[in-house]
């Protein structure tokens, strides 16, 4: 899943919401991320939880 990540983050330079919405075309396609198609609005609980865990799994300030 990673890899796949990295391979389609060009095509969504510049998209409103940034890295946060590689799941997003994960889950359906880089051209409906690129135009906010309504097709976010259908995966919008898992976009949610996709930002809840990436906040949760940020490294603590301070971190050693």
């Amino acid at each position: 899943m990673s890899r796949m990540l990295c391979a389609i983050a060009p095509e969504l330079e510049g998209v409103p919401g940034g890295p946060a919405l590689n799941p997003a075309a994960y889950r359906t396609a880089t051209w409906i991320v690129r135009q906010q198609d309504a097709g976010l609005r259908r995966i919008q609980p898992y976009l949610d939880e996709v930002r809840t865990n990436l906040l949760r799994y940020r490294p603590a300030p301070n971190a050693p």
